[in-house]
């Protein structure tokens, strides 16, 4: 009888295992790629800096701030279709 306890419970342990590797293999999925060489030598960023995401077209002006002393960068963030200035930010 004992034995009969033990290969149900092995086999809903069998249950669990399958469905962790499942998860895991889920997982392994979404994760990013790391950077690697090409074959001409330069390096696949591709996956860490997808481009065309972003629905801005930013630019930066850096400029003397006369109030601080010091030079700052702002950067302005534009609609991609109607040209316009959405938002800035003033980095410090």
């Amino acid at each position: 009888m004992p034995r009969v306890r033990t290969s149900r419970r092995n086999q809903s342990n069998d249950a669990r295992t399958s469905d962790q590797q499942e998860e895991k293999e889920k997982v392994k999925k979404a994760y990013k790629r790391k950077p690697h060489k090409k074959s001409d030598g330069s390096w696949d960023t591709s996956d860490l800096y997808k481009s065309g995401k972003s629905p801005f077209h930013i630019e930066w002006i850096k400029f003397f701030n006369p109030v601080e002393g010091r030079d700052q960068v702002m950067f302005l963030y534009s609609d991609k279709k109607t040209k316009k200035i959405v938002k800035h930010r003033i980095l410090r």
